[in-house]
């Protein structure tokens, strides 16, 4: 039997600090939660791509990682397909 893989949705805060022109240091915040159930994902693997910087979303879903901009972000867990982004 196929299981199919789900996508994980993000809702993300970001905290932006210096000028829009410069490359600046920002704190990203979110909650990792199932797209269709809007299950909270505990554990859920968040990555600054390119970087050793990651974190783990808590018993909440939330996370906080620190990136200087611009950055790409990634988020898995297991039995999911990985999301993506770029601030």
């Amino acid at each position: 039997m196929t299981r199919y893989i789900q996508h994980i949705f993000f809702i993300l805060l970001l905290g932006v600090s210096h000028s829009a022109l410069s490359q600046h240091n920002i704190a990203c915040t979110g909650t990792v939660r199932d797209a269709q159930s809007g299950e909270l994902l505990i554990g859920a693997s968040i990555h600054h791509v390119g970087t050793n910087n990651a974190v783990y979303s808590n018993e909440r879903g939330i996370f906080t990682i620190f990136v200087q901009a611009p950055a790409r972000i990634e988020c898995s867990y297991v039995g999911y397909a990985s999301a993506s982004f770029t601030i």
